[in-house]
């Protein structure tokens, strides 16, 4: 049996495997805009698919290189997940179940949004914290700038996140966690929520994610079917980008 300090020492490895890849990122997106002489920020295209890439490198490529990651890769084929999406959809109840938890997941982080935004904005001027939600505000700019490719635009902004996220901190930080101490996996999904949230690098949003970390751990935990809270995460994106379309 794996003892804890195994695992923690396996969580490190995860966290340092995320940090490199994560420079990784960086500098393939400033090589990048030093091949085309000017910065991505000025290309819709050049945005799009470097918002693809970093979410791939990030999330994705260090479970490639992690013990249980790899492990996870190769149980969560795109058949078994097709497997688990068609058993919901087969299923009125799970159907509405899920719609259910996903609605009321998307009102409880929209409350939670306007609250932060209503703290952050009584604060002294002086301490200068935006309260403008940068990762929103990127997207927003270039939705109003006139991209025109809705397909694009849901794989890169929806689906891809949806995938890659709840493969990394659900699908493998979580179950490290939770292997860590498996009497108290609330606190395990806690912790990894709060990981979450703060990757997002939002202090306006870190309570929505909060709760969004929260409900998609549980879910997972709930059912071991990793397909739950990708769907329930698919959801709750395409709806914030439906609203950033309308308030575009």
């Amino acid at each position: 049996m794996t003892n804890r300090t195994d695992i923690y020492l396996s969580i490190a490895y995860l966290i340092g495997l995320t940090f490199a890849c994560t420079l990784l990122v960086g500098i393939g997106v400033a090589s990048l805009s030093s091949v085309l002489g000017f910065s991505i920020l000025e290309s819709k295209s050049a945005l799009m698919y470097s918002m693809l890439w970093s979410s791939i490198g990030i999330f994705l490529l260090p479970l490639s290189f992690h013990p249980k990651g790899r492990q996870l890769l190769r149980q969560a084929t795109p058949r078994r997940l097709y497997r688990e999406m068609r058993e919901i959809f087969c299923s009125p109840f799970s159907l509405l179940l899920l719609f259910a938890v996903a609605g009321g997941m998307v009102a409880a982080s929209t409350s939670l949004s306007f609250v932060s935004e209503w703290l952050i904005g009584i604060l002294p001027s002086s301490w200068g914290i935006d309260i403008e939600d940068t990762v929103s505000q990127q997207i927003k700019e270039l939705l109003q700038s006139g991209w025109d490719s809705r397909l694009l635009e849901f794989v890169v902004i929806c689906l891809t996140p949806a995938l890659v996220e709840e493969l990394f901190f659900r699908g493998t930080m979580q179950s490290l966690f939770i292997a860590a101490d498996r009497h108290r996996p609330l606190l395990a999904i806690g912790v990894t929520s709060v990981i979450f949230s703060l990757v997002h690098l939002s202090l306006v949003g870190f309570l929505s994610r909060l709760t969004i970390g929260f409900v998609l751990g549980y879910s997972y935990h709930y059912t071991s079917r990793i397909g739950i809270p990708i769907l329930l995460h698919l959801i709750n994106n395409f709806f914030a980008w439906q609203l950033l379309i309308y308030s575009a």
